[in-house]
């Protein structure tokens, strides 16, 4: 389970949940009650909360009121792609973790808003029943790719908010007029098509 920034708007606006320690005690409570007896439930700190927010004592005190504390870890810098790769699933707010979780193979669920919580690539079931059913929750690897793809081509600059767009027309990271248009064979298909698939069409 990667956390999130404490007051980021993905969990302020972007979920039905009242913060970060609504996500955990719901998350903890859920597991104690329908995992399996030989599973782990393991938090990940977010980096860029590291210095504003600890949730040890918060974890630890909701762990042991559901008698299940030595079933519970809270960990902060782990390598993620390891982590996701040995994980038996993931469990996410709206965090772009997800994505990374899809590109590993990883059955996702997500517990807000994400635009990725589609069918074919979440689990679209309970949390309740999540903790079960995972490992034959697995994202479809065709649809991941073509969304993966319909998504760079339609929603990303190559940039950052810490370095100019290298880019014809961009003045001071800032994109004035329209940019050159991408090459024809790098358009993916139509989302449409990866929907077929989900639905069984294809």
């Amino acid at each position: 389970m990667p956390l999130q920034v404490h007051n980021d708007a993905q969990v302020t606006v972007h979920a039905d949940l009242t913060g970060v320690e609504n996500f955990i005690e719901t998350t903890i409570r859920s597991f104690a009650h329908h995992a399996p007896k030989d599973t782990l439930l393991v938090f990940k700190h977010h980096p860029m909360d590291r210095g504003y927010r600890s949730y040890s004592r918060f974890i630890r005190a909701a762990a042991r009121q559901s008698k299940i504390g030595k079933r519970v870890v809270y960990i902060h810098d782990q390598h993620l792609p390891t982590l996701l790769s040995h994980a038996r699933g993931v469990v996410v707010i709206n965090s772009t973790v997800g994505l990374s979780a899809l590109h590993h193979g990883t059955p996702t669920m997500v517990c807000g808003n994400a635009l990725y919580d589609l069918p074919g690539l979440t689990y679209q079931g309970r949390l309740d029943d999540f903790w079960a059913a995972a490992p034959k929750s697995k994202p479809n690897a065709t649809l991941y790719r073509r969304f993966r793809h319909h998504l760079i081509a339609k929603t990303q600059l190559n940039g950052s908010f810490y370095k100019p767009l290298d880019v014809p027309g961009a003045v001071g990271g800032l994109v004035w007029g329209r940019l050159p248009r991408q090459p024809t064979e790098s358009v993916p298909p139509p989302m449409a098509e990866a929907e077929d698939i989900a639905s069984g069409a294809k």
